[in-house]
């Protein structure tokens, strides 16, 4: 289970486009976030999720705080935070929250009981 979850981590890591850039000074940043590497562009990830704290709704600071919490390895944490997201939201950033979600849980163990319970409370939010 460490192997695939170090493995998704590091997967997780290259696909975070959201999360992807540069220092101020252009060059590519990154450093580590304990074990598990850090997304380039994430100089703080308390700071990821203390925005996301500040902004429930916004869709953008919950996924950017769930793929941290995917890469420190918080993986309920950030499928809770996803569902909650997806209870308050509606429309086009429901749906983006969903698929957000349905590609951090496609991307872990489909025999992780975290993830089968995250797909249980996804479906639980939707209908």
């Amino acid at each position: 289970m460490r192997t695939r979850t170090a493995l998704v981590a590091s997967a997780l890591a290259v696909a975070l486009i959201g999360l992807a850039g540069c220092s101020s000074s252009g060059s590519p940043t990154s450093a580590p976030l304990g074990d598990a590497p850090r997304p380039a562009g994430v100089q703080d990830p308390a700071g990821v999720i203390a925005a996301a704290a500040a902004a429930p709704d916004d869709v953008a600071a919950q996924t950017a705080a769930a793929d941290v919490e995917i890469l420190s390895e918080q993986i309920e944490p950030a499928i809770t935070r996803l569902v909650d997201l997806v209870r308050r939201t509606s429309g086009d950033e429901r749906d983006a929250a969903r698929v957000h979600l349905l590609g951090l849980l496609d991307a872990l163990d489909p025999e992780d009981p975290r993830v089968l319970a995250g797909r249980r409370s996804l479906a639980s939010a939707l209908f």
